[in-house]
């Protein structure tokens, strides 16, 4: 689909008039557009229905709704989907960058301010959770960075949901998710897939965005500590725990990882700022949390 070519595409019964294309594929592709009702640019994303199966297409739906429905700061928010002309398609806010593209332009985030990003992620996370729904596709290009330097998690296309919400489901061995990122259950298939899946992906997150190095051999840290060198002691302990090959022995829950994160953080900044941090787990709209303002003006350098 060409709109440079063509001029604006609309869909949503003309509300959404679609101008360049962000990033294509041959089933489809997500497009910079305007949204005629709130006078507003935003992105669109398109899948071509009759280049991929049903359960894609349901799945494409499914994430369009756990965009809409979750309403978290740290959560990308959609509002609006549909069907027509041979597309499902959603609108969503148009964040201009990744934490991978920042990565790759600066280089290795300070632990002070990785950290505090990831409590962005964690704090997502842990309103997904709530939902019944788990990621199971945390990473660097999943998660965008808003004009004001603010932290959301995106593409849900993979994502768990609670039985009989959804008309697909997941087998045991059916994988999903990023080798390297993806939790050992999600690729063996003989341990249930819950919010642990997504805080060993928040772990190498983590790992990622300090030392800008592969994480494929980050779960075999607890015994091979030279994987952590250069990283401040209390974020090692946070790491190891969090990417634990063993669901036991790894936080259960993103809440868990992120007080150790704060604990951790305090250690390292010599503050103590770990409530406010953890505060925004049951009220995102509260205290931002010291570190906040430093994260902001990283991101926006």
């Amino acid at each position: 689909m060409d709109v440079t070519e063509t001029g604006p595409i609309a869909f949503g019964n003309g509300r959404f008039a679609l101008r360049k294309a962000l990033g294509t594929s041959p089933t489809g592709g997500v497009f910079l557009a305007d949204d005629r009702k709130t006078h507003q640019q935003c992105a669109v994303k398109l899948l071509d229905i009759s280049s991929t199966s049903e359960e894609t297409s349901a799945r494409f739906l499914a994430e369009a709704r756990v965009l809409q429905e979750v309403d978290h700061p740290h959560v990308v928010h959609a509002w609006a989907h549909g069907q027509e002309d041979g597309f499902v398609w959603y609108a969503m806010e148009q964040l201009p960058a990744s934490l991978r593209d920042h990565a790759k332009r600066k280089g290795p985030m300070p632990a002070a301010l990785a950290t505090a990003a990831a409590m962005q992620v964690l704090s997502g996370l842990d309103a997904v959770h709530r939902k019944g729904l788990i990621h199971r596709d945390v990473k660097l290009t999943n998660v965008l960075v808003s004009r004001e330097g603010v932290v959301r998690i995106a593409d849900f296309g993979v994502a768990h949901h609670p039985r009989g919400t959804v008309s697909f489901e997941t087998h045991p061995g059916q994988g999903f998710g990023t080798p390297g990122y993806g939790a050992p259950e999600q690729w063996d298939g003989s341990r249930p897939v819950g919010p642990a899946a997504d805080v060993f992906a928040t772990g190498v997150l983590l790992y990622r965005l300090m030392t800008g190095r592969r994480p494929d051999r980050l779960h075999m840290a607890h015994y091979r500590r030279e994987l952590l060198d250069g990283l401040p002691e209390p974020i090692k302990g946070v790491l190891i725990t969090a990417t634990q090959v063993e669901l036991e022995s790894r936080y259960p829950t993103a809440r868990t990882m992120a007080e150790s994160l704060a604990d951790a953080r305090n250690a390292i900044t010599r503050t103590d700022e770990a409530t406010a941090w953890v505060q925004r787990l049951e009220d995102p709209t509260s205290v931002e949390g010291a570190g906040w303002d430093a994260l902001t003006a990283w991101f926006q350098r």
